[in-house]
């Protein structure tokens, strides 16, 4: 600082002039006189060149402010970081936390594993659980629906031996919770708010994302209306992978249109008729038969969990 000193001030732009000590040489500077509170402390500090301890009398009226709104929500989400919670008899939702803790599985008697997060999430326990794999990301716009009733397929048939399923993504809020409120929803034959309302009752940071809510909604419209008589429109769906990262896993993807021109000869399609009729229709030049199965599963799939009879 000592290289400042020559520095010439001039009215229009006065500049301070600094002394030794580091301080401004007051109002001759240009700059008013410190001010001072309460004989020389400022928020706890000395104004010196000695720093005090904290004065935490006056920090107490702070901690006893109500939490803010993202601390609460912190907080929610810390106590059911890993926590297995119990839906209904048998079905539980969670997150990785739960899903990775071998004795909170066994506290509650998990014998199957919906895991809906396998970008980032293993099976932890395969040797010993059974599990059921998906790679949902959690934006709007994945399709859920077309792994619904796979879904519900390994639920029942845990259920129906005894077992016990959970069903986790990485937190236990969106997407393992689209599943169960999907599940419960045909289970029960009720619609989605109250279902929602219901699980949220039990785990309360299960809030699924825009987008599955307006599938869910869309879904159980064409499940319950659709199926009446006169409600019903044609759909064709076309086998095909989920994701690139499982090709294997093949599921029934809709299609916008359903006449002969969106049929490939090499694939396997099903079209859901307006009169809740379901037909397989398998390419001539298909080769891997995994397909036609798939799209005879699905028509069964439609059977149960939409009322539609075989074709």
């Amino acid at each position: 600082l000592g290289g400042l000193g020559g520095v010439q001030s001039n009215s229009a732009n006065p500049s301070p002039s600094v002394a030794s000590s580091g301080s401004f040489s007051g109002t001759s500077s240009g700059f008013p006189s410190p001010v001072v509170f309460g004989g020389g402390k400022l928020g706890g500090l000395s104004l010196g060149n000695r720093p005090v301890g904290l004065n935490l009398e006056a920090l107490r009226d702070n901690v006893d402010q109500p939490l803010s709104e993202l601390q609460v929500r912190r907080e929610k989400f810390a106590f059911f970081e890993k926590h297995c919670t119990r839906i209904v008899e048998g079905v539980y939702v969670g997150g990785d936390g739960a899903a990775r803790n071998r004795a909170t599985l066994d506290a509650h008697g998990i014998t199957h594993v919906i895991n809906c997060n396998a970008f980032i999430i293993p099976n932890y326990f395969e040797v010993d659980l059974e599990y059921k794999t998906l790679w949902l990301t959690d934006t709007p716009n994945e399709d859920i629906t077309c792994v619904l009733y796979d879904c519900f397929d390994f639920i029942r048939t845990a259920l129906a031996g005894g077992g016990r399923v959970l069903v986790h993504c990485s937190q236990g809020v969106s997407r393992s919770a689209s599943v169960v409120i999907s599940f419960l929803m045909w289970r029960d034959g009720d619609n989605y708010e109250n279902t929602f309302r219901l699980v949220k009752e039990k785990r309360g940071i299960a809030n699924p994302n825009m987008g599955f809510t307006c599938q869910m909604l869309q879904w159980n419209k064409r499940r319950t209306l659709e199926i009446a008589p006169g409600g019903g429109v044609d759909r064709l769906h076309r086998v095909a992978p989920h994701s690139q990262h499982d090709p294997r896993y093949l599921v029934a993807k809709p299609l916008t249109g359903h006449s002969a021109a969106h049929l490939d000869a090499r694939g396997a399609f099903v079209l859901q008729t307006a009169s809740g009729k379901a037909y397989v229709w398998v390419g001539p030049k298909a080769v891997d038969p995994e397909f036609a199965r798939r799209g005879e599963e699905f028509a069964r799939q439609l059977q149960v969990y939409e009322g539609l009879g075989g074709g």
